[in-house]
């Protein structure tokens, strides 16, 4: 193909001219990058590299000079001819305007740039403004007021001005004083017929009736631009509008008393007029377009347009009515019934034309839609609709909702066309909206609806009434107010800072950024230093007193950073910085940790082991204080600790000094009860020291403690009573108070204490108890109850929904007159309590409804404590008093602040702790994730995990292959997550002879697919055909499947079951192949083993056993295999077969017969599945020989199953261990009725036995009901673990279930279920599925030998 480059820089320049301006740029460079900014972020374009051929014309003034002359013809706008003469900077941002500002308005960054006055000599109030199209002047009318001669007497002046307003200060270049019986209404523009020559259409009422037009003339490129008149009507009627079309002027009469309304067209270059008067009933219609030959009416009865042509018998006939599609409004008559719903008279586009043939564009504002009206010809052409879904009930009149004009402060007065064609118009109130141009054939499009100024609420920077314009060719949107307004600027800055102390951060930053005079206040220190130091009144941080010699750089980070991590934490953009190692000399273990307040130092509690000079074992408690803001985190102060006392929390207060701070640590003895220290340290020191302050020593556990003011609350547990008590005690003073909880004392907690008030939590009614001192002791006093809590009446005395002891926000005050707030975990929502005065004062409840059954104690649900990794011990409030708390699983929780009176609100929960793969952190952390040790590292991971079949050579792969390999697991579990495993090849085992396929298992790795067949040579011309039983080793990897070793198998026997085993090498396989006899009846265990690194990889046999019963399963534990034996009385046994020393030993399962089903075996240990009660037994060697039970292990959830036929549990499914060692975690899936169990064994049962529900309906598993196998077609033969421990299986008929893993989610939770063959193909008759979670391979072989995979689709995303 000829390239573009090859023709001449004219005709290249010529193809532009017809396409738009990003098309044509698109057309000269290959990339770009940002050079100038519109608003905020919208930015124009300038080449960085491209086609040097198309970037000299890109470079050259033409390309741009053509631009420019193109929008000149587009947008006509009132600009000086010689844009040649301009230079190409000024060329390149004249062309982006438009562009720039219709992206600005879509994306909604306009920003206020400048706000100012218009400076007349005397007071003025302003009637109507027009900026000229090309943004340069601003036409007023105004009205302006002074005092007369020595008597002072009001003289009033109406006068017609220019501004520039591209200036620095908008400035008046010119002005007519109108007739001062006159009252200027509105005004219109027309260009002239000079490039600079302007026409001005004022439209004035007399006060005793009447209206005149006039029309001027001025030319703008004068060097003092002067009015003149042209030409002048004067009606006796009101003129209650004017528009232009062409040389026209259409002036709407309004005739007092009678029910319609004329329209006179003025030819003013001729003083020709017609008078058109509208159909009856007047108040009806209203004109859009009129001329001699055609008459265009909007129906405000049936929100439509009337077309009106001359009659021969006089006046207008109607010959047409084009009506929305659907149509707006159901009935007519219902929309005249409704005043809410009448429509406003619609608005119309001011043309800008020199021409007549118009075309001409309107808005009508229904109650619920917004109709643009598009007209060919004044309504002689085409006419269509775009109907715009948009509540405008606001722009209706508050006073009367029937009004046609509507709110003057809501209903835009004027719209504009952009340079896409879209409709922008902007309301007095600053209500900006964006109508969206069209599609071909579109009857309905969106809009933006907003405000241009800063807050919600209208007027609040722009005042009451306005007078707002907006020029799309130079990207201007902006206003005049009606009366001049005080300007803030005038003020002092020392006024203005002032002021800024009373405001919120946000909107002292909204008012300093709006013009210059207050920029400046912005860029200085005094506002930043004040803005810290409210900060550090707020939150208390440690820090230096020297905050005014910080750079004012370091000072906008110190004011930011609270509203920023604020934001950041709603909109869960909080990610992971740094991440290193406390570095001690000794092996440490971490109790405790607290942030100080500022973010610089980290206190922690420790105990580290080590050895002395004899090498004994030495065990040190210490607290230590660690700096977090360097590159590595340093300790820079220590103190060990009571040896005999293990250091359980600490807590913190500032100190008397800016950077003194006492330390609080709560220890225990196993034996000596508690021990509480106060420590001092002072962070300016050089080399800080820890001091003592004061000790305090108690014979009882302390379970809490908690400072306020002064004091230090300590909780003690007591073994005698069920309660608690609280010592209260000033460790200055070393005063010591203790308050007794009432009885009963388990239902109560302490909130607050002190000696005049203690408060409780009564955790069985959720409320909240005041108890005032008595000569008794203290008694209760008041009572104060959320109103959500009378809906926990019912479950009260329910374990499950225990409520969580309420955790207090760290108070980090000195006073005693304390706020105090707490948060309780209830079952299903959250609250918030707020406590003036320790309890004294108000306290106010405010509810989240959340789901904290998750904070449950799984082994105790309940604990009042709850599950130590979920239950937040801390939590802090921000700057906008919203709460934030982490617990240890990285679960991050934002409770929103309540608004006022509100007693519910929401809250945003989300984990921190998420490895998100999105942008990368840092360069330096970038060439580590670029670099092949870290993939490498990942795959041995891997490796060691799933142990798959694979060659050593990991080291020689490439990054990509390493990059696939590793991800490959986690794609496959994020594939089956999302329903998005599809089928990608489809084939067959192809063998010389007629095969059936009995058994078939997936080697971890995905490469190799192992199969037992049955097959019969077709051209075997014996009456009965000799049939082969063979293994097969097939290469599934390749484009066909490949068979690359077989062996024959002993033919009298039909092989069933086969399990694959590691070897000693990296590409050594052990295979157990189980086979059976019918006649006479004996079944046929082989160990085969094949070495796949060979170049021909054969089947050696290892071992073999024979027996003459009849065997159920067999599994492999380690070195072992077992068999399962059926006897004919329905008793089994458990044969326990080591092939490497060809050991045996026989189990026998307990009476009654054929209620027990062998789960593990070996020498020391049986653990059978109870059919009867849905359990697990575990069995030992007895000394009378045989074994004897001694436990038995039932999920909760089953403990009241009642035995129904229907509801025979299946026999559980263990997962294939795939281990060498014998020290097994056993799991497998049992399908009840109508839920599946998972089952947890450590050590083949010795250990810890735990379950996981998932509900599911498994009734589609029956077969026969009492068969103990089920449904062979619906019942999976194999489960498999998933890299996070999810497991997955897959059934003969395609259904694949995914049980997630148990982890941090209680007893019960759920599965996913679904077909895999979602190609619509369905598997035909019984299949034999395979799945390898290491390489994401899904598959199945057919009894046919059809060989389906399915495989993660590409958008399954990580």
């Amino acid at each position: 193909m000829p390239s573009i480059t090859a023709l001449p820089y004219e005709i290249i320049l010529e193809i532009t001219r017809s396409a738009a301006l990003r098309d044509s740029v698109a057309l000269l460079v290959v990339r770009i990058f940002n050079l100038s900014s519109f608003g905020d972020g919208i930015s124009y374009y300038e080449p960085d590299q491209t086609c040097k051929v198309l970037h000299e014309i890109y470079k050259a003034r033409p390309f741009w000079i053509d631009q420019v002359l193109r929008l000149k013809q587009r947008f006509n706008p009132l600009l000086p001819d010689h844009v040649g003469s301009l230079a190409i900077e000024d060329l390149k941002r004249t062309a982006w305007n438009p562009y720039l500002f219709e992206t600005a308005i879509r994306q909604q960054k306009i920003r206020l740039s400048s706000y100012g006055r218009l400076n007349t000599p005397i007071k003025s109030e302003y009637w109507d403004a027009k900026v000229v199209p090309g943004g340069q002047w601003l036409f007023t009318l105004s009205r302006e007021v002074e005092a007369d001669g020595a008597d002072q007497a009001m003289r009033i002046h109406s006068l017609l001005r220019v501004w520039g307003i591209t200036r620095a200060v908008p400035t008046c270049v010119a002005s007519l004083e109108l007739r001062s019986h006159l009252n200027p209404l509105e005004l219109c523009l027309q260009p002239g017929d000079s490039s600079l020559d302007l026409f001005v259409f004022v439209n004035s009422f007399r006060s005793r009736g009447g209206s005149d037009l006039q029309v001027s003339r001025i030319n703008m490129a004068d060097e003092i631009p002067q009015f003149s008149p042209v030409a002048e009507l004067n009606t006796d009627h009101f003129c209650s509008g004017m528009g232009i079309q062409g040389r026209n002027v259409i002036v709407t009469l309004a005739h007092q008393g009678r029910d319609w309304s004329e329209a006179l067209i003025w030819d003013w270059t001729t003083d020709e007029r017609n008078v058109v008067r509208s159909p009856e009933p007047g108040g009806r219609y209203w004109f859009m377009a009129a001329s001699k030959a055609i008459l265009t009416l909007w129906d405000s009865a049936t929100q439509s347009i009337d077309v009106h042509l001359p009659s021969p018998l006089g006046g207008y006939a109607k010959v047409g009515n084009h009506r929305p599609v659907p149509k707006s409004v159901p009935s007519n008559e219902e929309v005249m019934s409704d005043s809410v719903g009448q429509a406003l008279v619609p608005t119309l586009v001011d043309p800008w034309n020199s021409g007549t043939d118009l075309h001409q564009i309107a808005l009508a504002h229904l109650d619920q839609e917004t109709l643009r009206i598009d007209m060919e010809n004044l309504g002689a052409g085409r006419i269509w609709f775009t109907s715009y879904l948009k509540d405008n009930t606001y722009m209706q009149d508050p006073e009367d909702a029937s009004s046609p004009y509507g709110n003057e402060h809501e209903a835009p007065s004027d719209f504009f066309k952009t340079i896409s064609d879209h409709l922008v118009d902007l309301s007095s109130s600053g209500r900006l909206t964006y109508y969206l141009s069209p599609e071909s054939g579109s009857q309905g499009t969106e809009s933006i609806s907003y405000y241009v100024q800063y807050g919600d609420e209208p007027g609040r920077i722009l005042g009451d009434q306005h007078f707002p314009f907006i020029c799309p060719f130079s990207g201007i949107v902006g206003s005049v107010s009606v009366a001049e307004m005080p300007l803030i600027t005038t003020l002092p800055h020392e006024t203005i800072l002032e002021i800024t102390r009373f405001a919120a951060f946000r909107d002292s930053i909204a008012l300093l950024i709006t013009c210059k005079s207050l920029y400046d206040i912005y860029k200085a220190r005094p506002f930043w230093i004040d803005q810290v130091l409210r900060l550090k009144q707020r939150f208390s941080p440690l820090l230096p007193d020297h905050i005014g010699s910080l750079a004012i750089e370091d000072l906008k980070r110190t004011a930011w950073n609270p509203y920023l991590l604020e934001t950041a934490i709603r909109q869960q953009k909080v990610q992971l910085s740094d991440r290193g190692r406390l570095d001690t000399a000794l092996w440490s273990d971490y109790w405790d940790a607290k942030v100080v307040p500022g973010g610089q130092w980290l206190f922690t509690l420790s105990i580290e082991v080590g050895a002395d000079d004899t090498n004994k074992a030495t065990r040190n408690s210490l607290i230590r204080v660690w700096c977090i803001t360097r590159a590595v985190p340093t300790c820079v102060a220590s103190l060990e600790l009571r040896s005999n006392f293990s250091p359980l929390e600490l807590s913190l207060q500032p100190g008397e000094s800016s950077l003194g701070l006492f330390v609080f640590v709560n220890s225990f003895g196993s034996q000596e009860g508690s021990y509480l220290q106060v420590l001092r340290i002072n962070m300016a020191d050089e080399s800080p020291q820890f001091s003592p302050i004061a000790e305090l020593k108690t014979d009882h556990f302390c379970n809490g403690m908690s400072v306020q003011g002064r004091n230090v609350i300590i909780t003690f547990a007591h073994e005698e009573r069920d309660g608690s008590d609280a010592l209260i005690w000033d460790w200055r003073n070393d005063e010591r108070n203790i308050v007794r909880s009432p009885e009963p004392a388990a239902r109560y907690w302490f909130m607050a204490a002190s000696k005049t008030i203690a408060t409780l939590w009564n955790s069985e009614t959720r409320s909240i108890e005041v108890h005032l001192p008595s000569p008794l002791g203290y008694t209760k006093a008041e009572n104060h109850c959320s109103i959500s809590a009378p809906a926990h009446k019912e479950v009260t005395g329910d374990g499950a929904d225990q409520a969580i002891v309420p955790t207090l926000v760290n108070s980090w005050n000195s006073g005693t007159n304390l706020h105090q707030i707490a948060l309780a975990h209830l079952n299903q929502e959250t609250l918030r309590i707020d406590m003036e005065d320790l309890g004294a004062g108000r306290i106010g409840f405010t509810s989240y409804r959340k789901d904290n059954t998750y904070m449950q104690d799984p082994e105790d649900v309940s604990s009042p404590y709850g599950n130590d990794l979920e239950v937040p011990s801390d939590f802090v409030k921000t700057v906008g008093d919203h709460l934030v708390d982490l617990s240890s699983t990285g679960r991050l929780t934002l409770y929103l602040s309540p608004g006022a009176g509100s007693e519910e609100t929401k809250h945003f929960s989300f984990c921190v702790y998420e490895n998100k793969i999105g942008g990368m952190t840092c360069k330096v952390l970038h060439d580590i994730y670029k670099a092949r040790p870290f993939w490498i590292d990942q795959v041995l991971r891997l490796k060691q995990r799933f142990k798959p079949l694979l060659p050593d050579h990991t080291s020689s792969l490439t990054i990509e292959d390493l990059k696939r390999t590793a991800w490959n697991p986690y794609q496959f579990e994020t594939a089956v997550l999302q329903q998005k495993v599809q089928l990608s090849h489809r084939g067959c085992l192809k063998t010389s002879m007629r095969s059936n396929y009995w058994g078939a298992k997936v080697v971890p790795g995905g490469q190799w697919l192992f199969t037992l067949s049955v097959e019969v040579d077709a051209n075997d011309t014996n009456e009965v055909p000799r049939r082969h039983s063979l293994i097969r080793v097939w290469c599934i990897t390749r484009a066909i499947p490949t068979c690359v070793a077989s062996l024959e198998l002993r033919s009298d026997f039909t092989p069933l079951v086969l399990c694959l085993q590691p070897g000693d090498s990296a590409l050594d396989l052990l295979v157990f192949v189980y086979s059976f006899c019918k006649e006479p009846r004996s079944v046929y265990l082989q160990a085969l083993r094949i070495n796949m690194a060979d170049e021909n990889p054969q089947f050696l046999p290892v071992a073999e056993l024979e027996s003459d019963r009849s065997c159920s399963g067999i599994s492999v534990q380690g070195r072992n295999v077992i068999m399962t034996f059926s006897h004919q009385g329905g008793e089994e046994d458990a044969l326990i077969w080591d092939w490497r020393n060809d050991e045996k030993d026989f189990i026998r399962s307990p009476e009654p017969a054929g209620r027990y089903w062998f789960m593990t075996a070996s020498k020391t240990i049986a653990t059978f599945w109870d059919l009867e009660t849905l359990s697990i037994e575990v069995h030992l060697p007895s000394p009378l020989g045989g074994d004897a039970k001694v436990g038995s292990h039932r999920p909760l959830s089953t403990a009241s199953n009642t035995h129904d036929g229907i509801d025979y549990a299946i026999v559980p499914t263990p997962i294939d261990p795939w281990i060498l060692g014998t020290d097994l975690h056993q799991i497998a899936l049992a399908h009840l009725k109508k839920e599946t169990l998972r089952i947890d064994m450590e050590d083949l049962g010795a250990g810890r036995i735990g379950f996981t529900s998932y509900p599911k309906d498994n009734t589609y598993m029956q077969g026969d009901t009492f068969r103990p196998f089920g449904n062979t077609y619906e019942v999976p033969a194999d489960v498999f673990k998933t890299v996070s421990d999810h497991l997955v299986d897959l059934s003969s008929s395609g259904r694949l279930t995914l049980y997630p893993s148990p982890e941090g989610r209680g007893e019960e939770t759920e599965c996913i279920v679904y077909k895999t063959n979602v190609d619509g193909m369905d598997l035909v008759g019984q299949n034999l599925p395979f799945i390898c979670p290491f390489s994401g391979t899904v598959g199945s072989v057919s009894t046919g030998g059809t060989l389906s995979i399915w495989r993660p689709e590409q958008d399954a995303c990580v």
